[in-house]
């Protein structure tokens, strides 16, 4: 595969302590009282997701702030707060805890949709 910025994917990697695997998992990251993004988690571990959502929602995350992010995984819901590490085209989250619940949801899991 070609690079384009590899001083980008190389620090994005580095930051990165474990490996995560693809998933499909909706996502709702909470921007104040009341107020949230539709997201979807392509792929995570328990230090952190990647996320894919418009780039409206896109535009209203910020790089190095935290967010309240909540998964609602069939086996079990998880509320928690992450920080946006990057938004290079998907959006890159670590969590402030890891979160060792998903070592039991297997590759491209799927959880219900969020209403």
């Amino acid at each position: 595969p070609v690079t384009f910025f590899p001083r980008v994917e190389a620090s994005v990697r580095e930051r990165r302590d474990e490996d995560r695997g693809a998933v499909s998992w909706p996502v709702r990251v909470w921007l104040g009282e009341g107020v949230f993004v539709v997201a979807r988690a392509v792929d995570a571990s328990p230090g952190g997701l990647r996320l894919t959502l418009s780039p409206r929602a896109k535009s209203m995350l910020h790089v190095d702030r935290s967010y309240t992010v909540e998964l609602d995984l069939a086996a079990a819901p998880i509320r928690c707060m992450a920080t946006v590490r990057h938004a290079n085209g998907d959006v890159g989250l670590a969590f402030l805890e890891r979160q060792p619940a998903f070592a039991g949801h297997g590759s491209l899991a799927e959880a219900p949709a969020l209403t």
